[in-house]
C-alpha cells in the first residue's frame, strides 16, 4: 500500500530472472540468439554478442540451436 493506495504488482511475462538471479554466459546467449535471431543477421548479433560469427555458429551447434530463415 503506498500513501493510502493499493497497489497491484504485475510481473512482466519475457521477465526471465529475478533480481537476484544471474543467468549464465550460454544461456544468455541462448536467449540472445532465439530472441533477435529474426531481427539481426548473424554479422550484427555476433557483434552485438561481442563474439565471431564463426563463434555464434560453433555456440548454436552447442546448444541445439536451428538458425531460422
Amino acid at each position: 500500500q503506498v500513501d493510502g493506495f493499493e497497489c497491484i504488482i504485475v510481473k512482466d511475462s519475457k521477465q526471465i530472472l529475478d533480481e537476484q538471479d544471474i543467468m549464465s554466459i550460454n544461456d544468455y546467449v541462448k536467449y540472445i540468439v532465439v530472441n533477435f535471431q529474426d531481427k539481426f543477421p548473424d554479422t550484427k548479433l555476433s557483434e552485438k554478442l561481442g563474439i565471431s560469427r564463426k563463434s555464434l555458429w560453433e555456440k548454436r551447434k552447442k546448444l541445439n540451436l536451428e538458425k531460422k530463415k
